[in-house]
């Protein structure tokens, strides 16, 4: 800004003061010094204008017949809040400046026969903080809308360190392509904390990220490298894997099962115990559908939640061709691991 400009101002400088004389002199001096300039007389009528037309500066007078400056400041603050300056106008040359600032809560205070330089040096400050504040404000909305965006834009999920669905979903469709054109097969895990809502409950923010790379660990250290740990829908883990039969993948999930309940829960909650429910599918056919392996496994994630949790639920309508060998009698592969 260049020296003896005036700050961008909407709706300029509301003065608040009964003592007509005084406001009148002060709104004068103001204006010659090409600030805009309004006059109200009371309390009421001053509040009534903000909210219909809002200062950039307020100048309130030290007593009020209708309201405590303490309140019109409290009113600036709340509607305004550190866009528009209070400035407290004291007409009594001893009282003390300071403590009639803090009670008031006003951002500053001057009297009555201040100087012209004085005067317009005390706006323009007071003027310019506050245009700086706005600017602020704004840098760091626009800050927060980046980091949101790059986060969006992020292959890794900062709050749960796995890698995001959206970011491998093309790579997924590439996988199941060539499963279905070489009739390789492909197998897929879906996961979830068995009383994932309630365990939320307890945990704080940092505690939840520290729970999740206990499962992203355990959960990338059981699979191979070719293999894809996402975070799916509603914080459940989609593992894909690609070259893998059905029979390879229930191993897999059980190990993960496993590792899973033997996770430590945080200090502060060491009666917490962590369990998951893990929900297998697969197929080696022209058929394979990777929609219809999420809605087999979503389906074994319930059958799952309704024997109670921790177990392995192997979908028998995605085994990998219709000659097949079935599963072992009574549809039961392990202590935790079941057919449905």
């Amino acid at each position: 800004m260049r020296r003896g400009t005036l700050p961008a101002m909407a709706g300029g400088i509301l003065i608040i003061d009964a003592e007509s004389e005084r406001a009148d002199e002060v709104a004068r001096r103001l204006r010659d010094m090409h600030f805009p300039t309004a006059v109200c007389a009371i309390g009421l009528l001053a509040v009534q204008r903000l909210e219909s037309q809002p200062a950039d500066l307020v100048i309130c007078a030290e007593h009020l017949p209708d309201r405590d400056p303490r309140e019109i400041a409290e009113y600036v603050r709340e509607f305004f809040p550190g866009h528009v300056p209070f400035l407290l106008l004291l007409d009594d040359a001893t009282v003390d400046a300071e403590g009639a600032r803090r009670r008031v809560e006003a951002d500053a205070v001057v009297r009555r026969g201040t100087r012209d330089e004085e005067l317009s040096g005390l706006c323009r400050l007071l003027l310019e903080r506050s245009a700086l504040q706005v600017r602020l404000e704004h840098m760091q909305e626009e800050n927060t809308a980046l980091r949101r965006a790059s986060a969006a834009n992020s292959v890794l999920d900062p709050e749960t360190g796995f890698y995001r669905f959206a970011a491998f979903r093309h790579v997924i469709a590439m996988e199941i392509k060539k499963a279905r054109r070489y009739g390789y097969p492909l197998s897929i895990l879906l996961l979830r904390l068995d009383r994932s809502e309630e365990i939320a409950g307890w945990l704080a923010p940092e505690q939840r990220r520290q729970v999740f790379a206990g499962l992203q660990r355990e959960v990338t250290s059981a699979i191979r490298d070719i293999d894809i740990a996402l975070l799916f829908a509603n914080e459940k883990i989609l593992v894909v894997m690609p070259h893998t039969a059905l029979a390879g993948a229930i191993t897999v999930a059980d190990r993960i099962r496993t590792r899973i309940a033997a996770l430590r829960p945080p200090a502060s909650l060491a009666q917490l115990a962590f369990t998951a429910s893990v929900s297998v599918a697969g197929a080696s056919t022209n058929q394979l559908s990777f929609g219809r392996l999420i809605q087999d496994t979503n389906r074994g994630l319930r059958e799952a939640e309704a024997r109670g949790g921790d177990v392995v639920v192997v979908c028998r309508d995605t085994l990998a061709a219709p000659d097949a060998a079935p599963p072992p009698d009574g549809g039961q592969l392990g202590p935790r691991t079941f057919f449905v």
